[in-house]
């Protein structure tokens, strides 16, 4: 089979095999974002303002709030951010790691190149990101128009501080941007593939609780290490008094991407697939 046809059959048969979860996800979205507009509506006529498209993207996207260090009795656990991430996680979860029980092992047996199969996977594994992602941005620009929010790609400072947990806004506005629309995406697409990869060496179980006890911490600390800090325009230095920054997000998680690849590439190539066709 050809690259570009392995390539199509796993982003249609993702897709497929995932349509219910996909369109609960859409479900997910739509009351986080219906939460998030009632939200605003009472921040504009308690301040008299007028919210943006920006402003109800925030609050989807913008992260749970920054607790600043010996701060922790501030914490309270960021339910809606959570849920909206564990759906992706458990959208990603057993597709990759099914195929090698199903369809997918005989055109390993056929074909023998297990390169093409593992790297088939971490484009469906992109790509279903993307269109998540994708989702959410038309979902949360359809509600806010039609709730009456202004079309601007500019935040409401006394909105934002107010109902996004935002803290402060020393940034600019192509910041703002980046933190909202790419940064997230660039943590989604760099945790699935760390995910996918931790469940074809252990299981499906095992990446889940991993990839959302690495979210729990990160809405707990804002450290390095916790790399879905680089997601949060609320835990970035623009908007809190913490170290995160864009540009070193970029760079960390384009490395944890390309170790995940290769890992997973790595392990791929000296497994055992009927044993572990047997053990899934």
């Amino acid at each position: 089979m050809l690259e570009s046809k392995l390539i199509m059959y796993d982003i249609k048969n993702g897709f497929i095999s995932n349509r219910i979860k996909i369109l609960f996800f859409i479900l997910v979205i739509c009351v986080i974002n219906i939460i998030g507009v009632n939200s605003i509506h009472r921040s504009e006529e308690m301040y008299g303002v007028s919210a943006t498209i920006m402003d109800q993207m925030c609050f989807v996207l913008g992260g749970p709030p920054y607790i600043p260090k010996g701060m922790f009795e501030l914490y309270t656990i960021p339910l809606l951010w959570l849920i909206q991430n564990a759906m992706i996680a458990y959208i990603i979860g057993y597709y990759a790691t099914n195929d090698v029980a199903g369809y997918g092992v005989q055109i390993l047996m056929r074909s023998g190149d297990r390169e093409r199969w593992w790297l088939s996977k971490c484009v469906w594994n992109g790509v279903t990101v993307v269109v998540l992602h994708l989702w959410m941005y038309i979902i949360t620009a359809v509600v806010a128009v039609t709730g009456h929010e202004k079309i601007s790609f500019s935040l409401t400072t006394k909105i934002v501080t107010d109902v996004c947990n935002i803290g402060s806004m020393e940034g600019k506005m192509y910041e703002y941007a980046i933190c909202i629309f790419l940064m997230p995406l660039i943590v989604s697409i760099t945790i699935s593939a760390l995910q996918m990869t931790v469940a074809l060496i252990t299981s499906p179980i095992i990446a889940f609780l991993t990839v959302e006890s690495v979210m729990l911490l990160s809405t707990m600390f804002s450290n390095r290490i916790l790399f879905p800090n680089y997601g949060m325009l609320s835990h970035n230095m623009i908007t809190c008094g913490s170290d995160i920054n864009i540009w070193e997000g970029i760079a960390v998680c384009g490395i944890i991407y390309i170790v995940s690849i290769v890992m997973g590439l790595v392990y791929f190539s000296g497994m055992n697939i009927i044993i572990k066709e047997r053990q899934i």
